[in-house]
């Protein structure tokens, strides 16, 4: 919100919803690389790949977009690909804690 990261509280988001001009000027975070990293994310030797434990991050260029593309592995199974592409850490997060059941460590400040 103006420029500035923040996490988005039960609290903060019942003011926002009183305040609807609010909206205006919440902007969700890009996944790039420098957020992988921050979230301890580790590039792998192929380009645009990052890991950490058993989650892994493709960069994907699709028409004129980027995005992000979530897979995991789970012990003794294969790679499964997650069906959507994520361009926002909110999702990143919702889909590492779907995954690993731990909350994504991503310190953004």
């Amino acid at each position: 919100m103006n420029g500035k990261n923040f996490v988005l509280s039960q609290d903060l988001f019942s003011e926002i919803l009183s305040e609807p001009q609010l909206l205006d000027k919440i902007k969700p975070v890009l996944v790039t690389e420098e957020v992988l990293i921050k979230a301890g994310f580790e590039s792998l030797d192929e380009p645009g790949g990052w890991a950490l434990q058993h989650v892994f991050v493709y960069k994907v260029y699709y028409e004129d977009q980027v995005f992000y593309e979530v897979h995991f592995v789970k012990e003794f199974e294969d790679r499964v690909t997650l069906p959507q592409r994520i361009k926002f850490v909110h999702k990143l997060q919702n889909l590492y804690f779907e995954v690993t059941g731990i909350e994504l460590p991503c310190k953004l400040d």
